[in-house]
Order: C-alpha cells, then sequence, then structure tokens
C-alpha cells in the first residue's frame, strides 16, 4: 500500500467514523425522546439504559452504515477537490481508477462486513 492510498483511507476512515458516531448519537436521541415515558414507568435506572441502547446498536448498524460510507465518500472527495489535492494527485500521474480504489475497497469490506453479519439473523 502506498503512501497516498493511507493517506485516502485515513481520512476516509476518519469521516466514516464520524459520520456513524454522528447518526448514532442522534437515533439514540431520537429513540430515548420516545421511550422514556415506558424507561421511567419500568423504574430503569440510568445504567440500564446504557445498557440496553450498547445492545440495540447492532440493530441500528445495517441502517446507519451504507449512509455514513455515503457521507463520508462525498465529504472526503469534495474536501480533496476543495483544496486541489484531487488535481496535485492526477498530476503526479495516478489515475482516477487508482485514486479511487482505497474508497472501493473499504466500501467493499464494509459490505462484505454488513452480508456476513446479516447472514446469521433469520
Amino acid at each position: 500500500m502506498c503512501l497516498i492510498d493511507r493517506y485516502l483511507l485515513r481520512e476516509f476512515l476518519f469521516w466514516l467514523a464520524v459520520f456513524f458516531a454522528g447518526f448514532l448519537m442522534i437515533w439514540i436521541a431520537f429513540d430515548l425522546g420516545l421511550d422514556l415515558h415506558r424507561f421511567q414507568q419500568a423504574h430503569l435506572r440510568g445504567k440500564d439504559i446504557v445498557a440496553y441502547y450498547f445492545y440495540e446498536i447492532p440493530e441500528f448498524v445495517p441502517i446507519a452504515l451504507p449512509v455514513a460510507i455515503l457521507l463520508a465518500t462525498l465529504y472526503v472527495i469534495t474536501n480533496h477537490a476543495r483544496y486541489n489535492e484531487l488535481t496535485a494527485i492526477r498530476a503526479a500521474g495516478i489515475s482516477l481508477v487508482r485514486l479511487c480504489m482505497p474508497y472501493f475497497t473499504a466500501g467493499l469490506f464494509f459490505s462484505a462486513l454488513l452480508n456476513l453479519a446479516g447472514a446469521g439473523f433469520p
């Protein structure tokens, strides 16, 4: 893996984590707003609610991960274009296909991971 691939992949994975964490927080806040009355009726404590949402995260991953991948890819490519990094990479002789390989590989990896994780569910 050459230096440019590591750079592109590092930028992509950082923004993927940021977008996924953002979606996760929004989902938890929205769901907590809807279910807070039910939690109060059941007399659940804070650590019980945290444990509940911790175990609900795998249900949320197949919904949020594809959207987070799309937004992270769009954001990273737009950022590189804004600061003329794509022009510099192309001037260095790297083709567009080679430039997209880290994004394609990461997307393929996460798609396979989601597919394998979903294979165990009915």
